[in-house]
């Protein structure tokens, strides 16, 4: 009887200690990964805009667009923006995150990932203030070539010298009216929507291009206009610019060309891969948060079960002491294992990552560990305890035994 009772026990003993295993990497797991304050703090802890610029330093040397703005040219914008506006945007991040995680633990049934970038990072100041950064010159001079092509012969020198002349004084009025329709732009980059168009105002562009083409006209006349009698030369003047500058019409319609075919492909494909990402998740930790309850339960059962083996108080917490001493302190020592190689061997092995990467990745391998250390360290001092009580316990038993 002696014999079974001992397999029994030590059966018992051994499922526990499987039990209290697994459970300090499923407590791992559920304080980190599994907790948003947990990632609030890692995204304060990450240097982003210095990732930003890495990024954009990354990207200098790719070719751009010939048809909009540059893959470069946005990141170096982003970057700047994101130095000026980090603190509040990792505020953002944050928030965005809490979302997703309402999603992932099953507060709310769809990710809508483009919706979350939408109502907390990529705001309408956020996209105004990146804007302000680009140099929209290029593209309203492109636009503005294009619509007016059909200058009449002789002329088109003179209209492309007037040009250049006047996108710089027009670009901040033009960036206004861009800025003004953010929303519709930023719905475009998150594929809410497949286009935008930007109505422009041209009445300033058309009395600032016909001043400058005056002066450029009259500065050299064409040999057509030198023929004509001073007197008459503004009225032809007048008429030719009429002519070729009447397609541009009351307004400008700028579309999502001007963001350049790449702008948003990235994007949106990021968006969707991680919305089908999620969607898998969202089941996986359903499963763990199931498991995660079972394991609570099934350890406390098996501690009872110890109990009821034993029968009698000191064998039993003595015997619980021991089985929580040992797994305390190969969980500590896995511990200190870890955070020795994660200080020594993880930087060579990520030296290939930007460095704000490099230094938080580093970072973030101790701070996981941190919750396995709190837990090996409960599970010593439960094991102390028990300890204490089972020869506190023998000693009161022995004097209350001689005293009968």
């Amino acid at each position: 009887m002696k014999i079974l009772k001992g397999l029994l026990i030590s059966f018992l003993g051994f499922l526990l200690g499987l039990c209290l295993a697994v459970f300090g990497l499923a407590y791992t797991v559920h304080s980190t990964v599994l907790n948003p304050a947990f990632l609030r703090t890692e995204i304060n802890e990450l240097d982003i805009s210095g990732l930003v610029r890495d990024l954009a330093a990354q990207n200098s040397s790719q070719p751009g667009d010939n048809n909009g703005i540059s893959q470069q040219e946005m990141f170096t914008a982003l970057s700047d923006t994101v130095t000026g506006m980090e603190p509040m945007i990792k505020e953002r991040i944050s928030a965005a995150t809490d979302s997703i995680y309402d999603y992932l633990l099953g507060k709310k049934p769809n990710p809508d990932l483009a919706d979350t970038l939408r109502s907390s990072i990529l705001k309408t100041d956020f996209i105004t203030a990146v804007i302000d950064k680009i140099d929209l010159g290029p593209v309203i001079q492109q636009v503005l070539n294009e619509q007016l092509s059909t200058a009449p012969s002789g002329y088109q020198d003179d209209v492309d010298t007037a040009v250049t002349r006047v996108v710089a004084d027009i670009t901040p009025a033009v960036k206004q009216q861009i800025e003004a329709a953010a929303d519709p732009m930023l719905d475009y980059l998150v594929g809410k929507t497949d286009s935008f168009t930007i109505t422009i105002n041209v009445e300033q562009l058309k009395s600032s291009l016909k001043t400058a083409l005056h002066d450029v006209v009259f500065a050299s006349p064409p040999p057509d206009l030198a023929a004509v009698p001073a007197a008459q030369r503004e009225t032809v003047f007048n008429q030719l610019f009429d002519n070729f500058a009447g397609g541009l019409g009351t307004s400008i319609q700028l579309d999502q060309s001007i963001l350049g075919t790449d702008a948003r492909t990235g994007l949106v494909d990021g968006i969707r891969q991680a919305e089908d990402g999620l969607a898998q998740a969202r089941q996986y930790v359903a499963w763990f948060q199931l498991g995660y309850m079972l394991l609570i339960v099934l350890t406390l059962v098996l501690i009872a079960a110890i109990v009821l083996v034993y029968r009698e108080m000191r064998g039993s917490t003595r015997y619980l002491s021991i089985v929580f001493l040992s797994y305390g302190v190969l969980e500590l020592a896995g511990v200190l294992v870890g955070r020795y190689f994660a200080a020594k061997e993880l930087p060579n092995a990520v030296t290939d990552l930007p460095a704000p990467l490099q230094t938080w990745m580093t970072n973030l391998v101790i701070r996981l560990l941190a919750p396995t250390a709190t837990y090996s360290i409960a599970l010593i001092v439960a094991g102390v305890v028990l300890l204490i009580v089972s020869f506190v316990y023998a000693n009161r038993k022995e004097q209350t035994t001689q005293v009968a």
